[in-house]
């Protein structure tokens, strides 16, 4: 056949949408013309039509070496490889994703989705210069509310309080209001104690979780808000849940017995974390005659001695981080737990919505994350949550997707080797001895405008009497001081 009648032939298959064969037929023509850079344009285009995009890429880069300065052949390109991106990235390839990326922009510097995209590469892998520098690039190209919003996240991660809310306000300023910048917005508030408008955002994010509007909030960010309930943060995790779009297994997996339940810890926090000193002693006091405990860890090394004594506990250590749902999915299951235990609930990267899939006999939520973690349409997510008779009375019980364990005394463990406190004389901290000392070491978004006055006007009545804080950032610190002069 002549390559005239391949062309012919091609063009008619692509004119009754049998792609396909369109395709075949190029590629043969191509194969007679191989110089034919038209051909390439062709294939790309039919390769991207039919979300073939790797292949479409292969395509594209030999046209754009011929025609670097086409527009169409660049952006075909870059569209190419922001799907890429987009795939590497939803599958928690963050690496490739960026590598994806970094060829779109390069290709086309001045598409600002791409530098969006970009930016969220980095972000997912800590790489917050990098990211803020995208997102700035971005933003420079075109006002976005969300690119307004993710370089606020980044200024925020960078401790750069003031550059954060500057962002978010802008976020704000856009045709929709976005109730996770409103929230991200609260929590900033929060962190730096700028109380000034904050109970006005909370009453707007209350309004909007009991009307049961749709968007994204993030469940850990609400935990510290005041004014929520119990049943307003349910209704906040089965948001979430839902908004992820991950689907629930139809049925339980068939599960084989073993001769010593095996019990598997699920976290993003075997590090040096404030879980170290709660966890530690539960996981080497297990009865290795009955249990087989495992240990799936989704979090980075941080090189720490915690991170390296959770590794040699004297459990199986298994790294989560980078699988996709689907790959770790089959992971767990391989593992055939009895028990499932997350310990991170909606935090930063914990895998919790992989128990949708069902990959254990029992799932259980327990001290990452002290609320419900929801339901996944009619099924709670989790099966259990360990709790006591305080943090759960049995009147806020309907408050919970899951069923309840009550654990005698305090659900919260403690390791048994922590350090006893020396005594010492305040003068040590330049504190006058006479003093009465008012202390409160908890971090500074706890602290609320309402506490803080109580706190004036002890400081009034008591003589001689000073208030300790634990110093959480500079910003707080000064928005504190100066609240306290006009109090």
């Amino acid at each position: 056949m002549t390559n005239k009648d391949l062309l012919l032939k091609a063009k008619n298959k692509e004119d009754e949408g049998d792609l396909d064969s369109a395709i075949e037929l190029y590629k043969k023509a191509l194969e007679q013309d191989s110089k034919n850079h038209v051909l390439q344009i062709e294939l790309g285009n039919l390769y991207a039509m039919t979300n073939r995009f790797s292949l479409a890429v292969g395509y594209f880069r030999m046209a754009c070496y011929q025609f670097p300065d086409n527009e169409k052949v660049s952006y075909g390109l870059g569209f190419c490889l922001q799907k890429i991106g987009n795939e590497y990235h939803s599958n928690r390839d963050y690496l490739m994703a960026q590598a994806a990326f970094e060829e779109a922009v390069k290709i086309c510097p001045k598409n600002p989705e791409y530098l969006f995209n970009l930016g969220n590469a980095y972000y997912a892998q800590g790489l917050f210069h990098k990211a803020l520098k995208s997102f700035e690039g971005s933003l420079h190209i075109k006002q976005d509310s969300e690119a307004h919003h993710n370089a606020a996240n980044t200024h925020k991660k960078l401790n750069q309080f003031s550059q954060a809310k500057v962002h978010y306000e802008k976020a704000l300023e856009g045709t929709e209001y976005q109730i996770h910048t409103v929230v991200e917005l609260i929590q900033l508030k929060q962190i730096t104690c700028d109380w000034i408008g904050l109970n006005e955002l909370i009453i707007v994010l209350r309004d909007h979780i009991r009307s049961k509007k749709p968007g994204k909030i993030p469940p850990f960010a609400v935990l510290s808000m005041p004014g929520l309930s119990a049943k307003d943060h349910l209704n906040v995790t089965s948001s979430w849940i839902k908004s992820s779009g991950i689907k629930t297994a139809a049925i339980k997996g068939k599960y084989k017995h073993n001769p010593k339940a095996v019990i598997g810890y699920m976290s993003a926090d075997f590090r040096l974390h404030p879980l170290y000193f709660l966890i530690r002693d539960i996981l080497k006091n297990h009865d290795s005659n009955k249990f087989v405990i495992k240990l799936f860890y989704s979090g980075k090394d941080d090189g720490s001695n915690e991170h390296q004594e959770f590794k040699s506990i004297g459990a199986n250590f298994i790294n989560i981080s980078k699988q996709s749902d689907e790959e770790l999915n089959t992971i767990l299951t391989n593992e055939n737990i009895d028990i499932l235990v997350d310990l991170s609930g909606f935090t930063m990267q914990s895998r919790s919505l992989i128990t949708a899939y069902k990959p254990a006999k029992v799932t259980i939520n327990w001290l990452g994350f002290p609320a419900s973690m929801g339901f996944l349409g009619t099924e709670p997510l989790f099966d259990y949550i360990l709790a006591d008779s305080y943090i759960i009375p049995k009147e806020m019980e309907s408050d919970y997707a899951e069923k309840i364990i009550r654990l005698p005394g305090c659900y919260q463990p403690n390791i048994g080797d922590r350090p006893a406190p020396e005594s010492q004389n305040k003068s040590s901290y330049g504190i006058d001895n006479n003093a009465f000392v008012f202390a409160s070491f908890g971090q500074s978004v706890k602290i609320t405008e309402s506490i803080f006055k109580i706190w004036m006007k002890l400081l009034k009545q008591k003589e001689s009497s000073i208030l300790w804080l634990l110093e959480s950032n500079a910003q707080a610190k000064t928005n504190i001081l100066e609240f306290s002069e006009k109090e």
